[in-house]
């Protein structure tokens, strides 16, 4: 669960899937017709090139609205 307020107003998010995908992949930030939260982050340090190699998204639905 994640719960995110936009000022006083609370949606709550249930996470759906995890994936890990390329540094090139931008699927995941495609528009979608759900009310849906996207979360990426950097995973596996490249120390030679200085880079990240891999993205993983987490997706959560919304499941609700107002104080939990």
């Amino acid at each position: 669960m994640a719960i995110v307020y936009a000022g006083e107003q609370a949606y709550t998010y249930r996470v759906v899937s995890k994936r890990h995908m390329g540094p090139t992949d931008v699927s995941i930030a495609y528009p979608t017709s759900d009310p849906i939260l996207t979360l990426l982050t950097c995973t596996n340090w490249d120390a030679e090139n200085r880079t990240y190699t891999h993205r993983v998204a987490v997706t959560a639905e919304l499941v609700g609205e107002g104080a939990p």
